[in-house]
């Protein structure tokens, strides 16, 4: 018999007495990721473990422009088959992001597992079961499973996961069982997930923060000039440079890891991301002395405590619009042997 492609029916009653808790969500608490695969700048980890406290049950569902890092760190076979399937997606995922004829909103974590999975098949009869016999929100997950499923089989053009195919990663083809041991390209594939969900969760915080109104050219073009300050807290030019390219990657000076003889470049990430957080309300007096002609001049002790002040500012505003952590930047990947 085949199996149903209705969603099961599930008892979400209080815990029972005696049941550990369920651990600490990596959306809602900050857990540091494997050092042989993560390396988040320090200011970075800092800011993320002293957000405050975030409830258990969000009241939004925390979406992702690219996968969020954490459902790629186990190396096992599960993350092996979502690593191996994330290579053939990368290409449609990206251009979903830049293609306007594309749905391009940040799917939740369960719909990026169901992508990562990659069983895209749409059964004949496609309706959602009847509410008298599932719940409102079991038919809802049902239809966006379906809806997620035709994304990436028409809009995608992609056949559901074959553990055989071999995508490419820099050129070279992958099997699975690579994909499942390979620590240092999940590394790469890690990096870029930071990278990418950084820069657009940056993007989207400033345009809340700031009010995103539509209108004629002149702001049209107001937003232009607005994107590309944004993209300069990365080192970008532009709305389109929020991919990252490996191996091609920035230089590895952001936020807190260089000798001091490359603090030019950490002082231009500073100011640009300083320039952006100064127009947000409520960024905090201490951050105007940082501004341009005086993060030309800063040694490195001021330089750190810019770093803490601005990105422990972005971390707050980031929990309080979207009710879960953000994603950080992390240093490019040092291959181990």
């Amino acid at each position: 018999t085949p199996k149903s492609n209705a969603p099961k029916k599930t008892g979400r009653g209080k815990r029972a007495r005696g049941e550990k808790p369920r651990p600490p969500h990596p959306a809602l608490k900050y857990l540091p990721p494997p050092e042989n695969l993560v390396a988040l700048p320090a200011p970075w980890a800092r800011a993320l473990a002293a957000a405050p406290p975030l409830p258990d049950t969000p009241p939004v569902a925390a979406a992702y422009y690219f996968p969020p890092p954490f459902v790629l760190v186990d190396m096992d076979d599960k993350t092996g088959r979502y690593a191996h399937n994330w290579l053939r997606l990368r290409t449609f995922a990206r251009q979903r992001l830049i293609d306007l004829t594309i749905d391009g909103e940040p799917l939740r974590i369960g719909e990026w597992r169901d992508a990562l999975y990659g069983e895209y098949a749409v059964p004949e009869d496609a309706a959602p079961p009847p509410e008298k016999t599932y719940t409102k929100a079991q038919s809802a997950t049902y239809t966006r499973k379906l809806g997620l499923r035709r994304l990436f089989a028409n809009a995608g053009g992609l056949p559901s996961y074959d553990a055989g195919c071999t995508p490419e990663w820099c050129g070279t083809p992958v099997t699975a069982e690579r994909a499942r041991t390979d620590a240092n390209l999940r590394a790469e594939l890690l990096w870029e997930l930071h990278g990418v969900n950084w820069r657009c969760e940056l993007r989207d915080l400033d345009r809340l923060m700031l009010g995103d109104r539509a209108g004629g050219a002149e702001e049209t073009f107001l937003k232009w000039d607005r994107l590309g300050a944004v993209a300069r807290v990365w080192g970008g030019r532009g709305g389109l440079s929020v991919f990252p390219r490996y191996p091609d990657a920035p230089a590895p000076d952001l936020w807190g890891k260089t000798p001091s003889e490359v603090l030019t470049a950490r002082r231009d990430r500073l100011g640009a991301l300083i320039d952006v957080l100064s127009r947000w309300p409520g960024c905090p007096q201490e951050l105007w002395q940082f501004q341009k002609d005086k993060v030309s001049k800063a040694n490195l002790e001021t330089i750190l405590k810019g770093e803490e002040e601005a990105i422990g500012f972005y971390v707050r505003c980031f929990t309080l619009r979207f009710s879960r952590l953000p994603v950080s930047p992390c240093f490019p990947p040092t291959h181990n042997s």
